[in-house]
């Protein structure tokens, strides 16, 4: 009995607790810090994930609410943009769509499929055929999916901003109104 209540609020705590919270602060007078344009919010995403202490923080932060996908793709995308070699680039290129692009990818992003580069990125993934074919890949191929992976992953910084903020704000100057 316990245990499912446990399993229960958890839910509530991960799942719906936020979107109420963020539904408060919207019907209030007071704007909040530029969520309909995303503007200073994404610079904030930004600032932390290119911390390495606050990245990890973060990543771990996700973790706990299960739902890291969306960090993890980031660092893939910024780790992919750092690689010289077009080689090793297309093997993270196929590890990056196995991992997180395809459907059923054990952390498939929640991404609309249509839009964002995945069609192009599909078509390249599928034209390789497992061959160890050296096409050049560019380095902003993910730039549509990174935005997206940010865009979603507002709803949890607001989250991990509310019990981390006296320290971005010392450590990163990251200040929400």
């Amino acid at each position: 009995m316990f245990i499912v209540f446990g399993c229960i609020w958890d839910t509530f705590v991960a799942h719906f607790l936020p979107v109420f919270i963020y539904q408060r602060s919207t019907s209030s007078s007071k704007p909040r810090d530029s969520q309909s344009s995303g503007g200073n919010s994404s610079n904030h995403i930004k600032k932390c994930l290119t911390s390495k202490k606050w990245n990890s923080k973060f990543l771990l932060f996700n973790e706990k609410s299960y739902c890291p996908e969306d960090v993890m793709m980031w660092n893939a995308i910024e780790q992919f943009k750092m690689i010289k070699s077009n080689k090793k680039r297309v093997e993270l290129f196929r590890t990056i769509v196995k991992t997180y692009v395809i459907l059923g990818a054990p952390l498939e992003l929640n991404i609309a499929r249509s839009t964002n580069g995945i069609p192009e990125i599909i078509e390249i993934y599928n034209s390789m055929n497992g061959t160890n074919l050296e096409s050049i890949i560019s380095i902003s191929i993910f730039n549509e999916i990174q935005q997206v992976c940010e865009h979603n992953m507002l709803d949890s910084f607001y989250r991990f901003h509310s019990e981390f903020g006296k320290e971005l704000e010392k450590e990163l100057s990251i200040k929400m109104d």
